[in-house]
């Protein structure tokens, strides 16, 4: 996999590991480690998340 910068193919390869939560276990992971969720959109439009969304973003604070 390479990345493009200033036309040129970048030969360095990045891995990286991700892990995928459903929404109520976000929700517990956050909730445990003293964050209060503010917000939860769907998408960066800021629609709201339902079981439609293609991504979660969480707006929280620290509690």
């Amino acid at each position: 996999m390479g990345i493009e910068r200033d036309g040129e193919l970048d030969p360095k390869e990045y891995n990286y590991r991700m892990r995928m939560y459903y929404p109520h276990e976000m929700d517990i992971l956050l909730s445990e480690n003293g964050f209060t969720i503010m917000k939860k959109f769907g998408n960066y439009q800021r629609d709201p998340m339902d079981s439609d969304s293609n991504m979660q973003i969480y707006v929280s604070e620290r509690t």
